[in-house]
């Protein structure tokens, strides 16, 4: 059965942080995902403005699966390397302002789920 995990809250940490030289924060969001299927989490962007274009929002899974796929909207992501964890970089799928994030587990389970968000200042 399928999940949606509502991340909007977690944005407003962002609200009135315009310091110049922090390059970023990490945000996590603990999901615990069934032990096969798939699991939704809807993404939304509560900071959006023509002077943030420039964040990087990355979505991290950690656990002990045989395959994991995920797909931004209809589009399927390709994995980046990041060690123990499985890393997917979001950034260009949530320019629409709301993103639902597909997450598909097959024969194992997902321990951890966060995602963090880069603010490069101008």
């Amino acid at each position: 059965m399928d999940r949606t995990v509502s991340l909007c809250d977690s944005w407003y940490f962002f609200s009135g942080s315009k310091k110049p030289g922090k390059s970023g924060v990490r945000l996590h969001k603990r999901v615990l995902l069934p032990q096969s299927g798939s699991s939704v989490f809807t993404l939304k962007r509560k900071f959006v403005c023509p002077k943030q274009v420039n964040d990087t929002v990355t979505v991290f899974f950690k656990g002990a699966y045989k395959s994991l796929e995920v797909y931004a909207g209809k589009e399927r992501l390709s994995p980046l390397s990041d060690g123990e964890n499985t890393v997917f970089d979001v950034t260009g799928a949530l320019k629409t302002g709301k993103t639902v994030i597909t997450a598909v587990v097959s024969e194992g389970s997902v321990e951890n789920f966060f995602f963090s968000v880069k603010r490069n200042y101008e």
